[in-house]
């Protein structure tokens, strides 16, 4: 017997919240993070006026933002980063679009696969599924040595061509298969087309102007204004 999913992009569609700036935030607690943090909010912050000009690509714009992340937490312990990561998944929740939010629990209740995926570090994506009593996730792994972060991610980050390849990864290894004509997904980038087509039934949630044409063009369910 085959399984409905819902699969649900988490920062800009499921929150209001931000990734990169709460964990800057959270970083900016301690010594030797806030100067790591700082020269990452110096150097992403340069990056934002070649991107408005078109001169910088949207793809690279968008991953190097959590890409260069990871370096924050670099010879740190799980156990070390914990809190942190658990401080982040809380304000993401926090930042919940409660529109989007009860979406969620609607497909919960109506016994369907609730997924969360993002480019976000997978040990925050699976304390704010946690938190939203969520059980499946597919997030961006960050890479250990010995015990510690690298301060690399351990796999190529899960966005744009990358999430469709990850989420077609775990829809092969579900079981029960999940039947992706009946399944949802649900995002507000038109980075995330080739993650929205996999399902039979995408949802433009507070979509950006490229997806919100796409979705208009295509007879797709569009739920919230457009964002930024």
């Amino acid at each position: 017997m085959s399984t409905v999913a819902a699969f649900f992009d988490l920062d800009g569609t499921l929150t209001t919240g931000h990734l990169y700036s709460n964990i800057v935030r959270e970083r900016m607690r301690h010594p030797v993070g806030a100067v790591r943090a700082l020269a990452y909010l110096l150097s992403h912050f340069a990056m934002v006026v070649p991107y408005r000009l078109g001169l910088l690509d949207t793809t690279r714009f968008f991953t190097s933002w959590m890409v260069d992340l990871a370096p924050l937490f670099k010879g740190m312990r799980p156990l070390q980063a914990e809190p942190e990561f658990r401080a982040v998944a809380r304000s993401l929740v926090d930042d919940a679009r409660e529109d989007v939010l009860e979406l969620l629990r609607k497909h919960r209740s109506e016994g369907h696969m609730v997924v969360l995926v993002s480019g976000t570090f997978s040990p925050i994506l699976e304390e704010v599924a946690r938190l939203l009593d969520v059980e499946h996730v597919v997030g961006t792994s960050l890479e250990e040595r010995d015990g510690r972060y690298t301060g690399r991610l351990a796999e190529p980050m899960c966005f744009a061509d990358e999430k469709a390849r990850r989420v077609r990864s775990f829809v092969e290894g579900s079981v029960p298969g999940i039947d992706m004509r009946a399944s949802y997904a649900y995002s507000d980038r038109h980075n995330d087309l080739p993650f929205l087509e996999l399902v039979g039934y995408p949802v433009a949630t507070y979509p950006d102007e490229g997806l919100l044409a796409h979705a208009r063009a295509r007879g797709w369910r569009i739920v919230g204004g457009t964002c930024a």
